[in-house]
C-alpha cells in the first residue's frame, strides 16, 4: 500500500485528470446543451451551413497554431518553479500567437469568398468572415489556459474553459426564449461569447505574460528577439536536446499538416455531399464532443507531467501509471460511444437517425486518442518532434485517400472511419518510437 502511495504521488494524474474534468464536466453539459439548441432551432439545411462555417474557422484556428501551444506548454511545465523564465517564455508564446493569427485571419478573409463559391453557397462567404472573429479569440484562449496547465493548476484550466462553453450556450439560451432564431444570429452569438471569455481569461493572468513594455522595446530595438525564444538551452534532460525555438521549427510542419487533415473531411465534404448530409455529419460530430473534451483533459494533464520528465529512469513508472489512467478512461468513453448515440433520434428528432453508428465511430477515434496520449507525450521527451511531420503526412495522405475512395460509396462514415485509422497511425508511430528509443541505451528501464 505505501508502494502505492509513493507511486501515485510521483504521477498524480488521475487526481490531476478529475480536477480538471468536474469543472469541465459543467462545460459538457453546456456544450450538449448548446447542439439541442442548434439543431432543434436550425432547419437541416442551415445546420449543414453552420458546420461548413464552423469547418472554416477551425481551419484557421488550427492552422494559425503551427504548433505554438505544444511547444509554449511543453517548456514552461519545465520551468514552472521559475517565475521569471516562466513568464517570459509566455509572453514569447503571447507573440507568436498573435501574429501569426493576424497573419491567417487577413488571408482566410479574402478567400472566404472563393471557398463558399466552390462549396456552391456563396451566401456563406460574409457569415463565414464573421466567424473568423469567434476563431481568432478562441485561439487566443489557449494562451491562459496554456499558462494553468504548465503550472498544473488545474482548477483554473477547468474553470476557463467551463467558462467557455457557458458563455457559448448562453446567447443560445436567449434565441430559444426570444425565439430569434437564424443562421446568422448563431454565428453573432458566437462571436460575442469568445470575445468576452478571453478578456476573462486574459485578466486571470499575470500581466506580463501578455504585455511587457520592457519586452517590446527590446523587440523593436532587434527584431528577430520577437520571434526567437528567450531561451537558449538547457533544461537537464538526458533525454532531449532541442531548444523551444528549434522545437517549434520541428513541430510547425507537423501542426500545419495535422491542420490540413483536421479539416480535410468538411472540406469534400462540402464537395461531394448535400447540406442535410453534412448537417447529419455535424450533429455527430456534436454528440462525439465530450469524449473530444475529455481527450484534451487526458491530454491537459498528462502533457504537463511528461514534459516535466529529465531522467530516462522516470519514464517507466510514469508510462505504467498513466496506462492505467487512460485504459479507465477509454473504458467510460467506450460506453458513452456505444449507448449515448441510441437516443439521437430521441433528443435530435428522426431526420438524424441515420448517425447513430456513425457517431459511435467517430467516438471511437477519441477513445483510440485518450489511449496514446502516455505514448505521445513521452516520446516527446527523446526528440520525437524531429519525425513527427514524417507520421503527419502519413496520417494525411491516408485520411484524404479514404475520403476520395469511400465517400460517393460510404457517404458520412467514409470521413469516420478515416479518422480512426489516422489516430491508429498516430499511437503506432508514437509507441513505437518511444519503445525503439528506450531500447537503444543498455541501461533501459524496459530491460
Amino acid at each position: 500500500m505505501k508502494n502505492w502511495s509513493t507511486r501515485f504521488a510521483q504521477f498524480r494524474g488521475f487526481e490531476n485528470f478529475l480536477t480538471l474534468i468536474v469543472p469541465k464536466a459543467f462545460g459538457l453539459i453546456a456544450n450538449v446543451a448548446s447542439s439541442l439548441l442548434i439543431v432543434r432551432g436550425l432547419s437541416v439545411d442551415d445546420v449543414g451551413g453552420y458546420t461548413l462555417i464552423f469547418g472554416y474557422y477551425m481551419l484557421m484556428l488550427v492552422l494559425s497554431d503551427l504548433g505554438i501551444n505544444q511547444t509554449v506548454l511543453r517548456y514552461a511545465a519545465k520551468i514552472a518553479s521559475h517565475e521569471e523564465e516562466h513568464t517570459a517564455l509566455m509572453n514569447w508564446g503571447v507573440r507568436l500567437k498573435f501574429i501569426s493569427l493576424c497573419s491567417f485571419v487577413l488571408l482566410f478573409l479574402l478567400l472566404a469568398p472563393v471557398v463558399a463559391e466552390v462549396w456552391g453557397s456563396a451566401s456563406l462567404a460574409p457569415l463565414m468572415q464573421l466567424a473568423l472573429l469567434t476563431g481568432f479569440a478562441s485561439s487566443m484562449l489557449a494562451m491562459p489556459i496554456v499558462y494553468f496547465q504548465s503550472k498544473q493548476t488545474f482548477k483554473q484550466a477547468g474553470l476557463l474553459i467551463a467558462m467557455q462553453s457557458l458563455f457559448n450556450f448562453l446567447p443560445l439560451l436567449l434565441l430559444q426564449v426570444i425565439g430569434a432564431w437564424s443562421l446568422v444570429a448563431v454565428v453573432i452569438s458566437g462571436v460575442v461569447s469568445s470575445v468576452l471569455v478571453l478578456i476573462v481569461g486574459l485578466m486571470m493572468m499575470p500581466k506580463k505574460t501578455y504585455w511587457n513594455l520592457n519586452t517590446f522595446k527590446a523587440c523593436i530595438a532587434e527584431p528577430k528577439s520577437f520571434f526567437l525564444s528567450p531561451f537558449k538551452r538547457e533544461f537537464s534532460s538526458d533525454t532531449e536536446f532541442l531548444s523551444p525555438t528549434q522545437y517549434l521549427l520541428f513541430i510547425m510542419p507537423a501542426g500545419l499538416l495535422f491542420a490540413l487533415a483536421s479539416r480535410v473531411d468538411i472540406w469534400l465534404m462540402g464537395y461531394f455531399l448535400t447540406k442535410p448530409e453534412i448537417g447529419v455529419y455535424g450533429m455527430a460530430q456534436r454528440v462525439a464532443l465530450p469524449l473530444l473534451a475529455i481527450q484534451e483533459s487526458v491530454d491537459g494533464t498528462i502533457s504537463p507531467a511528461a514534459s516535466a520528465i529529465k531522467a530516462r529512469e522516470q519514464v517507466g513508472s510514469f508510462l505504467k501509471i498513466s496506462l492505467k489512467t487512460v485504459v479507465c478512461v477509454g473504458a467510460i468513453g467506450l460506453g458513452y460511444a456505444l449507448f449515448v448515440p441510441q437516443v439521437i433520434p430521441f433528443l435530435f428528432g428522426e431526420a438524424y437517425r441515420s448517425g447513430i453508428w456513425l457517431t459511435s465511430l467517430l467516438c471511437v477515434r477519441f477513445i483510440v486518442a485518450i489511449v496514446a496520449s502516455p505514448f505521445t507525450w513521452l516520446a516527446y521527451n527523446f526528440d520525437y518532434a524531429k519525425v513527427q511531420w514524417a507520421v503527419r503526412v502519413v496520417q494525411l495522405l491516408a485520411i484524404v485517400a479514404l475520403n476520395l475512395l469511400l465517400l460517393s460509396s460510404w457517404g458520412t462514415f467514409a470521413p469516420a472511419t478515416a479518422w480512426v485509422v489516422f489516430e491508429l497511425i498516430g499511437i503506432t508511430s508514437a509507441a513505437g518510437f518511444l519503445f525503439f528509443s528506450l531500447r537503444k541505451q543498455p541501461d533501459s528501464i524496459l530491460k
